[in-house]
């Protein structure tokens, strides 16, 4: 086209013609929707509107406050479940998908119209009734203040001070004093004056109160003066804490009442708050940090610091700090003296609450402050080098702490579990050595890469065993569990095993685990019927090696399972999926516990040859299986219990069954024939008796005439290959073939009738045998229907049952039964108001800490004797008796034994030169040979050391050798 140009000369101006491609350009301009816009995940149109949630369509005033309560009762249990589904999906990938869809749930939930409108009404009428009962209780209050000036308890006047007039009101009678919330007792209104004048910065009233129970002078006699200065304290400090004017006066009161927590703890948050102030004048140091210490000690013995005290302090490691870093950093240093404090005084507590600790900790590592994040990552290096019992994670702290503070870098995570994977450990795991190493596990165990999910795995499976305490690891289960899961479910088989020696190990240590989570998940999941067939397979044998590792650990449990579930599920289970995952488990129960399973084989084995008559392809390949573990596992010991039911199989009457059963009698004789030395065979080999030897070889003489060729051809090559000289061995066992011909003919299958024909027409043929000379042959008598078996091969003998007894179920956790029954005694027990709570606390922390019940009634007797009233305390002689709790913890500890050192005590006369209580011994990811195990080596006298291939044998005399128990 000609463009729009001048020509040369002249002054005319041509204009430009569209060309055809030009038209067609702009046509498509055209068609182009304007303003389409576009981003990384495709055009506008392209994405998909999130559902809307739904609009309110309720009036809460007409439904009511019950109703509107259950609407947020259940859409809040619906938002916890999502929240709970939502926390156990790894971060990963994979789950990405799952992780959006549940979001858009939970957000759907959250913002439902109906629930909204339901929670605002109801929090409104709540806020309603909570300042309705406040201003009583302020009301009340004024009352008590009146009637306590009325009565001149004025302790300022003895400076010379003139005691301020009463303020105009009502009179409150004796008879109408306030009774505190919980409890059966009145505040007396002289104490309460005495707090109020504390309070108000009365230094006589401080030091009336600094001096304990009984010191002070009172006009009238006092009944509960302890629980009226609780009461009051709490009730009152904290509110002069709030202002500037009078929160040195406050300060000073919490200092005097240091020797009684509970009146003093609940005003720990507002102090701690305290801690970046650097001008308080009650204080030397012009900061708060002495007295919070102060605080954090809890009592002369500190029971009440796990529950009471150290929550507030981790707290403040974060949110609680409300942003104040200077506070979050002091808060750091309280915790290093409390941690080193509950070491000495409630170590199995402090364990229990060593996954918050470091959790804080963590949190704060990652803080904006640089200070925060310096004081922290100085706590956890203490942690690892100060507080961590184990020796052995001692050394390697810097090691792990490193990979803690840079979680994100994977190679320093992977030298740490080379380390902890190389490392032999001498002493057991205490709680915060297993609280630094869990962080790394867990995340070892999330990686997709084999070998250090591997490692993750191992090392679980060998600290779980380690561990000093099983109850230790009651707090990190919510997030221990779903990674042994996941592992176990794993489709490498030796990651689920190592998964599955883990779930043992927690069956044993924490039976309620065992009941209430552990088999009811392995048993499900012994069923799993994927829609891929390959998926089902490694799910259910990972569910079988659980369970079997489960049932060897809770021996109680075996027979109860075996027969009541896995049994009925192979013979009758509607399910191919069923059946074949109890076929899966009994290959893992004889392969892991060949001793413990013995007793129970001849039970199942019939059940589990007879699996193998079924059509489905699935379950026959688990039979073939699992008959396979049988054989490899019992041939050797005990062929007495195989070999009578497998030469049965082999008349069985589906032709693909014999040839399944005709396949193992195969393996097993080529077993069986380890057993035969140099100049014998299977005529003469010592391995079976005589008659039994013969039973072997009719039963391969009949195999030889099947009709199916694979069974001839399979016997024909035994006869050979076995025997030295045919002709002779069919002499010798003519007799006994003969019987066991009789038999076949006799019974009323048809294809065990059709083999004694077959091979009868052999023998008629040869003229070994006539028909009259057979028809005078008596049958064998058999046992159980079993035609080849004799009385006594069967069964087991009583040795081996009772090495394989299955023990007691055992008693649940002395503390779990101590803390449970204390809770319920004192709720139920007559205690001033004010002091319940404290009790509780105190009583319960004694029961978890102390073994005995001498030593935990030392301990409450400490700590509760400074809340004894003086006269009580006098007369009784004892703070327990003081306060009635004898009674209590007689029905506390009533049956319950002291939970005394295990293990006999060393010898007095010199002559042990070896002396090791509560050994315990294990290679590899929790392979476990001795354990809870007392060795002893006395002078002069030999010892032998006897066990099986990797029983530890080498292992112990290098340990006794070089010294390497703390005990040698």
């Amino acid at each position: 086209s000609i463009g729009s140009r001048e020509l040369p000369g002249s002054r005319l101006k041509l204009a430009r013609m569209p060309s055809g491609i030009d038209a067609a350009l702009n046509a498509l301009r055209a068609e182009v929707p304007q303003h389409t816009k576009v981003n990384y995940n495709g055009f506008d149109g392209m994405k998909k509107d999130k559902p809307k949630p739904a609009e309110c369509t309720i009036d809460p005033e007409e439904l009511g406050v019950d109703h509107c309560k259950k609407i947020v009762k259940e859409q809040e249990f619906k938002i916890k479940k999502l929240k709970e589904k939502l926390a156990g999906l790894a971060p990963t990938k994979k789950n990405k998908p799952d992780i959006t869809a549940t979001k858009d749930q939970l957000e759907l939930l959250t913002n439902d119209g109906n629930y909204k409108a339901a929670l605002t009404y109801v929090r409104r009428l709540e806020d309603e009734e909570r300042d309705r009962k406040r201003d009583e209780k302020d009301k009340m209050k004024d009352q008590q203040d009146e009637e306590a000036l009325a009565m001149g308890v004025q302790l300022k006047a003895k400076k010379g001070g003139e005691a301020p007039a009463p303020k105009k009101g009502p009179k409150v009678e004796p008879s109408q004093a306030p009774v505190a919330e919980g409890g059966p007792f009145e505040c007396d209104a002289e104490v309460v004056a005495v707090v109020l004048s504390a309070v108000d910065g009365s230094e006589d009233a401080q030091g009336q109160l600094q001096a304990g129970a009984g010191a002070g002078t009172y006009k009238s006699e006092i009944k509960a003066e302890v629980p009226s200065i609780i009461s009051a304290g709490a009730e009152n400090i904290q509110a002069k804490l709030k202002r500037a004017q009078t929160r040195d006066h406050a300060l000073r009161t919490i200092r005097a009442l240091l020797w009684a927590p509970p009146a003093v703890l609940p005003c720990m948050p507002a102090v701690l708050q305290l801690l970046e102030e650097t001008k308080l004048k009650s204080e030397p140091s012009g900061n708060a940090t002495d007295l919070c210490q102060e605080l954090a000690k809890g009592g002369p013995r500190g029971l009440a610091v796990p529950e009471l005290i150290l929550p507030v302090v981790l707290g403040h490691l974060g949110a609680a700090a409300a942003g104040k870093w200077k506070v979050k950093v002091a808060c750091m240093g309280i915790l290093r003296d409390m941690l080193h404090r509950m070491e000495t005084h409630t170590p199995m507590q402090l364990g229990l609450m060593m996954p918050k600790v470091m959790m804080a900790v963590r949190d704060a590592v990652g803080d904006a402050r640089k200070e925060v994040k310096k004081e922290a990552e100085v706590l956890l290096r203490h942690m690892g080098q100060e507080v961590a019992g184990t020796p052995e994670i001692r050394t390697m702290a810097d090691t792990i702490i490193t990979s803690i503070l840079d979680s994100a870098n994977m190679d320093k995570a992977a030298d740490a579990l080379h380390r902890l994977s190389n490392t032999t450990f001498m002493n057991t795991v205490d709680s915060c050595s297993f609280g630094l190493i869990f962080p790394i596990v867990c995340r070892a165990m999330r990686e997709q890469a084999h070998d250090t999910k591997m490692k993750g795995v191992q090392i679980v499976g060998a600290s779980v065993n380690l561990i000093a305490d099983p109850e230790l690891l009651m707090p990190y289960l919510s997030e221990l569990m779903p990674l042994l899961r996941e592992c176990l479910m794993h489709p490498t088989e030796s990651i689920q095993l190592e998964a599955a020696k883990s779930l043992g190990s927690l069956a044993a240590g924490l039976p309620s685990l065992c009941d209430d989570e552990i088999m009811p998940y392995l048993l499900d999941k012994l069923k799993s019927d994927e829609m891929n067939d390959d998926v089902s397979e490694v799910e259910r044998r990972g569910a079988g090696l659980g369970l079997a590792s489960v049932l060897l650990a809770r021996r109680d449990l075996m027979s109860q399972c075996l027969y009541g579930t896995v049994l009925p599920r192979i013979e009758k289970g509607s399910a191919k999926e069923a059946k074949a995952g109890g076929l899966q488990f009994m290959q893992s129960i004889a392969h892991r516990g060949t001793q413990a399973f013995l007793p129970h084989l001849p039970k199942v084995f019939q059940t589990v040859l007879n699996a193998l008559k079924e059509e489905s392809e699935i379950i026959t390949k688990q039979a073939k299986l699992a008959v396979r573990t049988f054989i490899e596992e019992y041939t050797a010991s005990y062929p007495h219990l195989l070999l009578p039911r497998m030469q049965q199989a082999l008349f069985f009457e589906s032709e693909d069954a014999r040839v399944h059963a005709m396949e193992l009698f195969f393996y097993m004789n080529e077993k069986l024939g380890d057993a035969v030395k140099f100049g014998q065979d299977f005529l003469s080999f010592e391995a079976l008796a005589v008659r039994q030897r013969h039973m072997l070889l009719s039963s391969i003489f009949i195999a030889r005439t099947d009709k199916l060729p694979e069974l001839r051809r399979m016997a024909t090559l035994l006869w050979k290959e076995r025997l030295q000289s045919g002709p002779k061995a069919k002499g010798e066992i003519l007799p006994v073939l003969l019987q066991v011909l009789r038999s076949l003919k006799a019974s009323k299958s048809k294809a065990q009738v059709v083999a004694a024909d077959s091979c009868l027409a052999e023998l008629t043929t040869a003229g070994d045998v006539t028909e009259s000379d057979f028809d005078k042959v008596e049958p064998l008598a058999g046992v159980d229907g079993v035609i080849f078996a004799q009385p006594g091969d069967l069964g087991v003998s009583g040795i081996d049952l009772k090495q394989a007894e299955e023990p007691d179920a055992p008693p649940p956790p002395r503390r779990q039964t101590l803390t449970e029954r204390a809770a319920k005694e004192v709720a139920e027990a007559s205690f001033p108001g004010p002091l319940v709570e404290y009790i509780r606390v105190v009583i319960c922390s004694a029961c978890i800490e102390a073994p005995t019940r001498a030593g935990a009634e030392a301990a409450m007797e400490e700590d509760l004797r400074p809340l004894a009233e003086k006269k009580a305390l006098a007369e009784k002689g004892s703070a327990l008796e003081a306060f009635g709790l004898k009674p209590v913890l007689d029905r506390i500890f009533d049956g319950v034994a002291d939970d005394e050192a295990k293990g006999p005590a060393a010898s007095d006369d010199g002559d042990a030169l070896v002396h090791v209580n509560n050994l315990r011994m294990m290679y590899g990811g929790g392979h476990l040979l001795l354990k809870d195990t007392t060795l002893e080596l006395r002078r002069g006298r030999r010892y032998g050391v006897v066990g099986r291939n990797g029983a530890g044998k080498t292992t112990l005399m290098n340990t006794i050798a070089c010294g390497g128990g703390s005990q040698i």
